[in-house]
């Protein structure tokens, strides 16, 4: 057991945190980089064209007054929360977008809401009548029946709070009004901070003056994501009624003149909520509509330092189907860990994959989605498709994967020590920046990934296991053997194992293969069989990368569907889109300089032309289709008159 990497964490006390901007409302946010000042065109058409555009960006909206608008002597850190309930999940839907948190008059770290009436529930055919029950949906708790506990004092309830219902009957009467709705009717408002733990997000919003303190656990379920842009620019987008955006939700169209990309008439975005600050809105979005707010009322003492794993609080503020994580509290994932494991060994199925099991319980596996759970199950060198319940009685496959949840954890959060990132990537937040996605993903190992790049310990370690012996059969233990009289295949060592090499590779690229088990898909770049009595699953080799496919994943800052809408692509370019006219083009960065984007006219049709324009713009890569990308083929000089062909 890794005891050694646990110690080191305390050493280490390393954590996640993030606090909103705190520079003042006139300032722009730090690391923010200046407007890019497009060339005006030479003829009279093109300048009108200009200068209307520049009066249009500069230009002061007045949105309705039923918008929040930045109070008069605000304080500049401070800001209002918002919900926006058009953009919200159906109240009577099953899956509410926004819920409250009520809790005892007794207890000293909340103070109560009222209990909102929750929706009836739909009895199924054949069943017994419901009981009419309190439940919270984002705690994943419910009590039905439950009397009041007026005897038993506070303190020998405990201090983790997370044993109990959120929405015990100690609340006042219900109210009769959605949760979307009654969230703005309290008028949040204060300073911003957060904390992440897994999954799940904490945003707390103290206001010193009022001595209000509110909290909101989101959860961000599939497409879910956050990031800031300008108040005006905010209040722009919303200042427009929402319209349908397909048969069940609605979102705010985006102007053209806030998007820089290919103007694609009608793009949209749903946002569902906003911190609306006198100079910058951060705003909430989940093209799925799948995202969570739980509202808490904190008690009046509370700060913003109190957001760590030490104080009393913590552990109330979570919710109980999420568990602690190895970079905030290592024993307590470690207990975890070890919880679910005797748990599973007693009563769990035999068929259930690893990789199942750690999407499923994020007690244990707080924070391991589809791609870290591949990634991590790759690093301890376990097939995806092994079944849990041999990974739990193998101490030394289940040591292994300990390890390296342990260490994964602690790098991702040694990434944010060094240096933290400006808050916003531009004043213009509609773009798609390929260069941040493209380097997100060189820590995406096996999910998705055409080829694997595996160093020369993993391969050796991995080749010692038989792991790439496509007729060998994995054992019990994780290590694969060739059945009685069979050859193995006549693959010779590669280069980075071979003795009679002076020179060995730090690491070196493999075919990766999909392992398709049902709805749920695995990765990894073994060759070796499974055992019979596995479950059921096909196996095939991944033939695109996610890096070029990023319409049909969520992986990476920018690989939501309003970044990748403003992509440029030749095929965009090819029909014209994104110009008003041929004489105003956006100007594009070319090497360490400022060009116009190639104008769509300028392609010619024939195959020898489309080819060529493919190649000069590999320095450009946000003008063609993520398929196409290719610049690691090409070398130093051929980049470099590439760039230089796009000049001219």
């Amino acid at each position: 057991m890794p005891e050694s990497l646990v110690d080191a964490l305390f050493e280490k006390e390393v954590g996640y945190e993030a606090q909103a901007p705190a520079h003042d409302s006139d300032s722009e946010p730090e690391g923010e980089e200046e407007d890019v000042q497009v060339e005006k065109p030479a003829d009279e058409e093109g300048q009108e064209g200009m200068q209307e555009q520049e009066q249009v960006a500069e230009e002061v909206v007045q949105p309705s007054p039923d918008l929040p608008q930045p109070k008069e002597g605000q304080h500049p850190t401070h800001g209002r929360f918002l919900i926006h309930p058009e953009c919200c999940a159906r109240v009577e839907g099953q899956r509410q977008t926004c819920s409250v948190h009520v809790s005892s008059p007794r207890d000293p770290n909340f103070v109560s809401l009222p209990l909102l009436q929750p929706p009836p529930p739909v009895p199924k055919p054949g069943d017994p009548p419901p009981v009419i029950s309190h439940f919270c949906a984002s705690c994943g708790r419910k009590y039905e029946g439950e009397e009041a506990d007026t005897v038993t004092p506070p303190s020998s309830r405990g201090t983790d709070l997370t044993d109990f219902d959120c929405t015990k009957i100690y609340s006042p009467q219900p109210q009769d009004m959605p949760a979307a709705e009654f969230i703005n009717s309290l008028d949040i408002t204060g300073a911003i901070s957060a904390k992440a733990r897994g999954k799940e997000l904490l945003v707390a919003i103290c206001n010193n003056e009022t001595r209000t303190n509110f909290a909101f656990r989101v959860h961000f379920g599939m497409q879910g994501h956050l990031f800031w842009m300008p108040t005006k620019m905010y209040l722009d987008i919303v200042s427009e009624p929402p319209v349908p955006r397909g048969e069940k939700s609605f979102a705010f169209r985006i102007p053209a003149k806030h998007i820089d990309g290919p103007v694609k008439t009608g793009q949209l975005i749903s946002i569902q909520a906003a911190f609306i600050r006198p100079k910058w809105t951060l705003v909430f979005v989940d093209h799925n509509v799948m995202i969570q707010f739980h509202l808490m009322r904190l008690s009046d003492d509370f700060q913003p330092a109190d957001l760590n794993p030490k104080s009393t609080i913590w552990s109330s503020l979570w919710s109980a189907t999420h568990g602690p994580v190895f970079g905030q509290e290592p024993e307590a994932a470690l207990a975890a860990l070890r919880s679910w494991r005797a748990t599973f060994l007693a009563t769990g199925s035999s068929t259930t994959s690893i990789l199942q099991a750690m999407k499923t319980y994020q007690k244990a596996f707080n924070g391991s989605g589809a791609q870290e759970s591949n990634d991590q199950l790759f690093m301890a060198l376990i097939h995806p498709q092994m079944p849990a319940k041999l990974v739990c009685t193998s101490d030394i496959l289940f040591d292994r994967l300990v390890k390296v949840l342990c260490e994964f954890d602690v790098k991702r959060v040694e990434l944010t020590l060094p240096g933290r990132l400006p808050y916003a990537s531009s004043n213009r937040p509609f773009y798609m920046n390929e260069s941040g996605q493209e380097k997100y993903l060189r820590h995406v190992l096996v999910f998705r990934r055409k080829h694997v790049r595996i160093t020369a310990e993993q391969l050796r370690e991995a080749h010692g296991m038989n792991l790439f012996q496509p007729r060998a059969i994995i054992q019990a233990d994780g290590r694969a053997i060739l059945p009685k009289g069979v050859q193995p295949d006549a693959l010779s060592a590669p280069a980075s194992l071979r003795s009679d090499r002076n020179r060995v590779q730090a690491s070196t690229k493999v075919a990766n293969r999909r392992i398709v088990m049902g709805k749920l898909k695995g990765y990894t770049p073994f060759t070796a069989q499974p055992a019979k009595g596995w479950c059921s699953a096909s196996s095939e080799l991944v033939t695109v990368d996610m890096a070029h496919d990023v319409n049909d994943t969520t992986i990476g800052l920018y690989s939501f569907r309003i970044f990748v809408d403003c992509a440029w692509t030749t095929t965009k370019l090819k029909a014209g889109e994104g110009f008003q006219s041929d004489q105003w083009r956006r100007a594009a960065t070319v090497g360490r300089s400022k060009r116009k984007r190639p104008s769509a006219t300028t392609i010619a049709d024939h195959d020898k032309a489309r080819k060529k324009q493919k190649q000069q713009a590999s320095e450009l890569k946000e003008n063609i289709e993520p398929v196409d990308l290719g610049t690691g083929v090409m070398t130093r000089a051929q980049r470099r008159q590439a760039a230089t062909n796009i000049a001219t």
